[in-house]
């Protein structure tokens, strides 16, 4: 039984944020190239922030378009730029819940 079910929703993603980033940093063979990364983006103006941010959506966008089977599927029948996050789609509660595992990148399912 896990407690994290057991927690309101905000705290619940938080924690499980927290938990992926342990998980990642604990199997990283990057820690160095991560904290460089880190330092790099210690002295961002705005400007840098806005264009790192926009690179950051645009990698997520991209895997999720390319690895996670309702988004592949929503695209290749979708014309509009995918790299756009106004064109993606907003989801219902019962769509997800319906189709988990339309939701659970291919790189991943099984882990």
């Amino acid at each position: 039984m896990t407690l994290m079910k057991y927690l309101p929703c905000p705290l619940n993603n938080w924690c499980a944020s927290l938990y992926g980033l342990y998980r990642w940093l604990l199997k990283s063979n990057n820690r160095g190239a991560y904290r460089s990364g880190i330092e790099s983006r210690r002295n961002f103006d705005r400007e840098q922030w806005i264009d790192y941010q926009q690179d950051m959506l645009h990698d997520v966008l991209s895997s999720a378009r390319a690895n996670v089977p309702f988004y592949k599927k929503f695209w290749k029948d979708n014309e509009a730029d995918w790299r756009d996050i106004e064109n993606w789609p907003i989801l219902e509660k019962e769509v997800v819940r319906g189709n988990e595992e339309e939701f659970v990148d291919q790189r991943y399912k099984g882990k």
